[in-house]
């Protein structure tokens, strides 16, 4: 069995030369440009060891072998630090925190296997995932195709589109459960993530248990900082490509709020999934939730065609124009639960100023039945013109 290394260095050239080298040595690689990507891939890959460089931007070597010896499942992979020639307090300071070898860069390849070599002269492979399982494989992780799509064969849509209610009842939560549901019935990687840390919406509305002690709600009184390596742990599989990131009902506030500096630590958690991110941010324009916007690819603002809701998504849509960047791409969905749409779309586009993406219709029995089942409408009415919209509306979304 081959041994999994993970390569962590924030110099492209660096990395390509060390992931080259141990790849033509037979050993299945790992790398990462970003330490913060690093510790999420060493939670998820569990490798033999580790390279990792000691000066890095985001964070240091030292305090990510830190995070590596604090953690119980990763405690005791050996860990081999690069340090820059004469940098001999770095040095100590590397085996004080318990760092089990270094070398000096530039490094001369043959050490560098030579060490490895040593390291693993008493240890076996670990045992492997499916993922893990594949002859020695040079995967880079930063890419722009995933590290986990290319090696089980599913295609790349790496990006977080948001759904969002211009007012309350206005579908958002279904919408996001549909298209997730959907885009994972096209065999894309995907993850649905509910952002509505008041309600739970989506626990409830497929009838889920949440994952741990009150799901994402428990990570609100923790450390931002350890997001990229505690997430993982919240996240439930729901089918064989879609898993959930659920939030427990907080009606009084009482287990936390999510504040801006925690929006953004969870936008930079989210692209470490490297999947197709669908995040319910519920209803109006909260500050984490304008954070969320802003790091998304894609944005889908859910009204209804009653008045209140229609002025609601006017103002909605002309703020969030003024306030996206440009690379970010912005829909209008309009959806009625009483199948009973008596404004012609044209009519509709008219008064917004803006294109309809889609007009969703369901009616109550559609939604009892599914709400029931704890379900999502798509799976429930398979044959229906509104499933059909889905299935449209997710491949339209579709990173090209």
């Amino acid at each position: 069995m081959t041994y999994k290394i993970l390569a962590i260095d924030d110099h492209p050239e660096t990395l390509d030369i060390i992931m080259t080298t141990l790849d033509a040595s037979g050993y299945h690689v790992i790398g990462s440009r970003s330490p913060i990507r690093g510790l999420a891939l060493a939670e998820r890959e569990r490798p033999d060891l580790i390279l990792l460089d000691m000066n890095m931007p985001e964070m240091d070597g030292k305090e990510v072998a830190q995070k590596l010896r604090a953690h119980p499942d990763l405690a005791d992979i050996p860990i081999i630090m690069f340090t820059a020639e004469g940098e001999a307090a770095q040095k100590q300071e590397s085996f004080n925190i318990g760092v089990d070898d270094y070398l000096t860069k530039p490094t001369d390849p043959g050490e560098m296997i030579e060490r490895i070599e040593s390291l693993m002269a008493n240890r076996s492979p670990k045992s492997r995932s499916p993922t893990g399982q594949m002859a020695a494989t040079v995967m880079m992780a930063d890419l722009d195709q995933t590290d986990g799509e290319k090696m089980m064969g599913l295609p790349t849509n790496r990006q977080m589109i948001a759904v969002v209610g211009a007012r309350g009842g206005a579908g958002a939560t279904t919408v996001a459960i549909n298209l997730a549901m959907s885009m994972a019935r096209h065999h894309y990687a995907t993850t649905l993530v509910d952002l509505d840390v008041r309600q739970g919406h989506i626990a409830l509305y497929l009838n889920q248990k949440l994952a741990a002690a009150d799901g994402f709600n428990g990570l609100l009184n923790t450390s931002e900082v350890d997001w990229p390596m505690l997430i993982p742990a919240q996240l439930s599989a729901y089918n064989e490509n879609l898993q959930l990131l659920l939030a427990d009902t907080n009606l009084n506030g009482g287990k936390g709020q999510l504040t801006a500096a925690q929006a953004r630590a969870l936008a930079d958690a989210l692209t470490l999934l490297d999947r197709c991110v669908f995040v319910d941010l519920g209803c109006g324009l909260s500050t984490a939730g304008q954070v969320l916007m802003k790091r998304a690819d894609q944005v889908i603002v859910c009204f209804r065609p009653e008045r209140v809701s229609l002025v609601a998504a006017r103002q909605f849509l002309r703020q969030l124009r003024a306030s996206l960047p440009n690379s970010a791409a912005l829909h209008a969905v309009m959806f009625d639960v009483l199948a009973n749409i008596m404004l012609p779309q044209k009519a509709v586009e008219s008064f917004l100023g803006f294109p309809v993406m889609a007009t969703m219709a369901l009616t109550p029995k559609e939604i009892g039945q599914t709400t029931n089942k704890g379900d999502a409408y798509v799976n429930q009415f398979p044959q229906s013109k509104t499933t059909r919209l889905f299935h449209q509306m997710a491949q339209q979304l579709v990173k090209k």
